[in-house]
C-alpha cells in the first residue's frame, strides 16, 4: 500500500473564533486545498473522486459527533 505520510501543513488562523465568520472563511481557505490533494490522491489510488468526498463528509461527522460526546461528558 503507497501512503502519503504527510499532506501539507494547515496555516495558523489569524482571526480569533470570536470574528465567527473571518475565523470560519479563513479555515476554509486554508483547508481546501489539502482537501483537493486528499481528493486527488484517493483518485489515483482508484476511488472514485465522489467516493472519496463523500466519505470525509462521513468521517467529518462522525468525528464531530465523538469531539461533542466526549466534550458533554467531560463538563467542556
Amino acid at each position: 500500500m503507497n501512503m502519503m505520510t504527510t499532506v501539507g501543513a494547515v496555516p495558523s488562523p489569524t482571526h480569533s473564533a470570536k470574528e465567527f465568520l473571518a475565523h470560519e472563511t479563513e479555515c476554509r481557505s486554508a483547508l481546501k486545498p489539502l482537501l483537493d490533494g486528499l481528493i486527488d490522491m484517493a483518485e489515483s489510488a482508484g476511488w472514485s473522486r465522489r467516493t472519496a468526498a463523500s466519505t470525509l463528509m462521513f468521517l467529518a461527522a462522525q468525528h464531530v459527533s465523538a469531539s461533542s460526546g466526549t466534550s458533554e461528558s467531560s463538563g467542556s
